[in-house]
């Protein structure tokens, strides 16, 4: 008795220094990651959030029948906003995947925000009727796209487990992803904004920035929702449709950068301009297709994901 009364005490404080270790370390125990959790946690995120995009949605309606127009002042403003929606929608359904109910709220919130940019994102290009159309072309399948994509990720990846370090993970990328979009908005603001003569600065720099969040998101189709081996890319060792998936991916976001480096200049050459835009809008198209294709193949056959890990001992190497 004597003996295992010891051993009992042992073990006692083997699991003490556990707990202080785990603490230490930021680590959470294992019947801990898959609680899940009232959507009340996430009720400040969806404050944030809906602030947001309710400021884009007003001044978009204002914008196109006062204050200068599209290309005034306050509207320039208010398109160097509209990335950050987008990302902190996403950040919203991939950070609460250890919330069912916060998932589906948000998936919601997307879905209406989205619906709203097919009336009011077309009125600022009144005085131009083709660039008006193919506003309505665009962000009609933005309201139907992304909704979708995004609930059928957040599935695929609910089923694959490890929900709060997944959580954990993907709101420290889209921390990372709004921080640089931040910068954006920053230095395009700070040399001034002065109506017509600034707006293609403004310009190259939402489209960079919606490239930034709209590449971020399809990465983590490709990585982590249909499990592409990493090195498997680095070696070339892919199918035609993870092939064209990612090289799409990869060409948008590098158009998108194209766009901010040429139509950026004080005075962007008119030919470069519009080569860099439609190409961004082809390889948009594109990724649709390819990505979404792949999504489709993995929620038929969800698989275990190979570039998302739980938070090990020394924290895990955040490498898009």
């Amino acid at each position: 008795m004597a003996e295992a009364e010891d051993l009992h005490g042992l073990i006692a404080r083997q699991h003490s220094r556990i707990d202080a270790l785990e603490k230490q370390l930021n680590i959470r125990p294992a019947e801990a990651e898959d609680v899940d959790l009232p959507a009340a946690e996430y009720a400040r995120n969806f404050c944030v959030t809906i602030a947001v995009c309710v400021y884009v949605c007003a001044f978009q309606g204002i914008c196109a029948f006062t204050l200068g127009g599209r290309e005034g002042n306050a509207s320039q403003i208010m398109h160097l906003f509209w990335p950050i929606c987008w990302t902190m929608l996403f950040a919203l359904i991939f950070g609460a995947l250890d919330s069912s109910a916060a998932g589906r709220r948000a998936v919601q919130l997307m879905r209406v925000f989205a619906c709203s940019q097919v009336v009011l994102a077309p009125l600022l290009y009144l005085e131009y009727p083709r660039e008006a159309v193919y506003q309505i072309f665009a962000r009609g399948v933005d309201a139907i796209f992304y909704p979708w994509i995004s609930r059928v990720m957040a599935d695929v990846l609910v089923k694959q487990g490890s929900l709060t370090a997944k959580a954990e993970l993907y709101t420290n990328r889209a921390l990372k992803v709004l921080g640089f979009q931040i910068l954006l908005v920053v230095t395009a603001i700070a040399p001034g904004v002065d109506g017509r003569s600034t707006y293609p600065r403004i310009f190259a720099a939402e489209a960079f920035s919606i490239t930034l969040v709209f590449g971020w998101v399809f990465l983590i189709a490709i990585f982590d929702v249909c499990a592409v081996n990493s090195r498997a890319a680095t070696k070339l060792r892919l199918t035609c449709l993870q092939a064209a998936a990612l090289v799409s991916t990869g060409l948008l976001m590098l158009s998108g950068l194209a766009c901010y480096v040429v139509i950026g200049q004080k005075s962007p050459p008119r030919r470069p301009a519009f080569i860099v835009i439609y190409t961004m809008a082809f390889c948009w198209f594109a990724c649709l297709v390819f990505v979404g294709r792949l999504v489709v193949v993995a929620r038929r056959a969800p698989v275990a994901s190979t570039s998302v890990k739980p938070v090990d001992a020394l924290g895990s190497l955040d490498l898009p």
